[in-house]
């Protein structure tokens, strides 16, 4: 069964991470303390001399530093010191999502989802969640799941929005785990046999992150050949069984 997207419409917000009005918002996944410069404009940030920013990370963002391209999108999204500009804030924001910052990917997947600064498309959004989600990076583990439950960018997939919230709701993440509350009903239930090893990934010599209890129930994701993809409520665990170990609930 497929759940209606209407379900998600309190739920399912993206954001962004540059998108705060403080310094600490401005330079958010970037350490101040990693270069000179960086601190000094952090500095400036902080008390809103913008030209001095602007001064110090405009040529440090053209010879191609990640973490001041990354703010420097943030000042264009903001306006704070340039004109508001989403185009430009899009443009250096992609340059450091090229780079690999995962902040980064971040915004310019929420850009691509919301047409903010480019053309909409869902689509190259995903592409650039998935990098960021890669990474770690909790809000776009969310905006993954957001992505599947709408169908945006993607083939609409209950199992797979439940997977990335769960990864977004492991660490902390509020709508996530509200999200997963509404995915949750919709996947099927399995039952464990006592002490399956849950291994954290589809491989015999895997870590074991986790022995079930004796009747105790997962909720399937993806079926492969010998394995099978679960998800467990207790600590918004994801990870791999046996297909053999596992028996279907009455």
């Amino acid at each position: 069964m497929r759940f209606t997207a209407a379900l998600f419409t309190l739920c399912l917000s993206l954001s962004s991470a540059a998108g705060g009005q403080s310094a600490q918002a401005q330079f958010a996944g970037v350490d101040p303390d990693s270069d000179p410069v960086l601190a000094q404009a952090y500095q400036y940030l902080q008390s809103g001399q913008y030209d001095q920013v602007l001064a110090l990370l405009g040529p440090l963002a053209e010879l191609g530093n990640a973490p001041a391209q990354f703010v420097l999108g943030g000042l264009y999204s903001q306006g704070k010191g340039v004109p508001q500009d989403d185009e430009q804030a899009a443009l250096w924001w992609r340059r450091a999502a090229e780079q690999g910052m995962a902040r980064a990917q971040n915004e310019i997947g929420v850009a691509l989802s919301d047409g903010r600064g480019v053309p909409a498309d869902p689509k190259q959004a995903v592409v650039w969640y998935c990098k960021a989600a890669d990474q770690d990076y909790t809000e776009a583990q969310y905006a993954l799941g957001a992505m599947y439950a709408r169908g945006a960018g993607v083939r609409a997939d209950n199992s797979r929005a439940a997977y990335w919230f769960a990864r977004a709701a492991r660490s902390g993440h509020e709508l996530a785990e509200k999200n997963l509350e509404l995915v949750v009903p919709w996947l099927r239930r399995v039952q464990m046999h006592a002490a399956t090893e849950v291994r954290e990934k589809p491989d015999g010599a895997a870590d074991v992150i986790k022995t079930t209890g004796d009747r105790e129930y997962a909720y399937e994701l993806t079926r492969l050949k010998d394995w099978v993809e679960v998800y467990f409520k207790d600590g918004h665990t994801v990870g791999y069984i046996s297909a053999e170990q596992l028996r279907k609930t009455p």
